[in-house]
């Protein structure tokens, strides 16, 4: 064996002299199995929030089991980035969400009234033929069954003095 794998650097022996045999007990052995070497330490990214490591508090009344992996996720389970399910109306509320805001969009490109000039709509309009939807706006046959239903006054009026 080499002595550089068993002894530790010390007082240097005469490459033709030995080393005592009583004294190999006294001897440190710095490669050996049981002494590990340094683990890394964890450096935190400066993008993670610090996680706190103090056992969570305990309630002050009584919490349901099936609420308890909420009461206590964000303590106990700092590292899960899921946390529970979302609940019913939660799922509901961003659904039903999702679903006004695409009608929205959709009802202001292709019918909403923005006007007669030219606008960003106009292009899709066009290519879908599809006619602007104001709630007070008449079309020409309405504007013509109008004018027929509704009888004129042609009187002239006087002037009262």
């Amino acid at each position: 064996m080499a002595q550089s794998d068993k002894e530790p650097a010390g007082p240097s022996v005469p490459s033709g002299a030995s080393a005592p045999a009583t004294s190999s007990s006294s001897k440190q052995k710095v490669g050996s199995s049981s002494q590990r070497p340094p683990r890394a330490r964890h450096v935190p990214s400066m993008w993670t929030a610090p996680q706190s490591h103090i056992p969570p508090p305990s309630p002050t009344h009584y919490v349901e089991p099936r609420r308890a992996e909420t009461f206590f996720r964000r303590v106990t389970h700092p590292s899960n980035p899921n946390g529970p399910p979302p609940s019913r109306w939660q799922r509901f509320a961003n659904l039903s969400g999702g679903l006004l805001a695409g009608a929205v969009v959709l009802y202001s490109v292709l019918w909403a009234d923005f006007g007669d000039h030219e606008h960003v709509f106009s292009p899709i309009r066009r290519a879908l033929n599809t006619q602007t939807h104001s709630p007070f706006a008449l079309s020409e046959e309405e504007r013509t069954l109008v004018a027929q239903s509704v009888p004129r006054d042609d009187r002239t009026t006087q002037k009262m003095v």
